[in-house]
């Protein structure tokens, strides 16, 4: 597992806050990545994403 403190490391690209990073057993082929940050952080990446993460209807 991995952990990074984001509220004193700011790394530029990434929102401030807490971050574990987790690697299954299964295979050693996931990791999943979890992020506590707060509704502005939110708000800031969500407003960046824009449109990009939604499928064309």
């Amino acid at each position: 597992m991995n952990y990074r403190n984001e509220l004193i490391g700011r790394t530029e690209h990434l929102p401030r806050g807490n971050y574990w990073g987790c690697y299954t057993d299964y295979l050693n082929a996931f990791k999943v990545d979890v992020w506590a940050i707060s509704q502005e952080e939110f708000d800031k990446k969500e407003k960046a994403a824009g449109q990009s993460d939604q499928l064309p209807s």
